[in-house]
């Protein structure tokens, strides 16, 4: 599976209402919660799909009401965990980079003088 940024798997985001749960589909794959709003099995990138969802007022998952009619499902997703660590990898590969650099330059100057 290709990998894909955070901003690319959220360009799209489905919410599907089942009898269990929920199933959230994005470009990163899709992940099924419980009535509870507890992730479970995640067929995709787990880091893309958030552990926990809350739906603001209450839905009736078994009713024949909601079916065939749109559901509007607020959803709130907090990226700061990740976009920390995602710093923090940047980071690092930057002060390897220029470890490396100022070795490669001294070992030039070494072959220079």
């Amino acid at each position: 599976m290709k990998r894909v940024t955070l901003k690319e798997a959220n360009k799209s985001l489905r919410i599907i209402v089942k009898e269990t749960g929920y199933e959230l589909h994005n470009g990163a794959g899709f992940a099924e919660y419980d009535a509870f709003g507890s992730r479970g099995k995640v067929n995709g990138f787990p880091e893309f799909f958030p552990d926990r969802i809350a739906i603001d007022g209450s839905v009736n998952l078994i009713s024949p009401v909601c079916e065939g009619k749109e559901l509007v499902i607020k959803l709130s997703l907090d990226t700061t965990p990740c976009l920390e660590q995602i710093e923090a990898i940047k980071k690092a590969i930057e002060e390897a980079a220029g470890r490396n650099y100022r070795k490669v330059l001294r070992s030039l100057n070494k072959g220079l003088i």
